[in-house]
């Protein structure tokens, strides 16, 4: 199971790849953002 997805996402285009790290950067810098705010207010 693990190997088939592995292998299906070395498939992907670098274009792919490079979105989703932005969004991933941008969705846990929001969520660090939310719990600083949280934490220190």
């Amino acid at each position: 199971m693990m190997g088939v997805e592995l292998s299906g996402l070395s498939d992907l285009p670098v274009a792919v790849w490079i979105v989703f790290g932005i969004g991933l950067l941008f969705g846990t810098g929001a969520v660090l953002h939310r719990l600083g705010l949280a934490l220190f207010s």
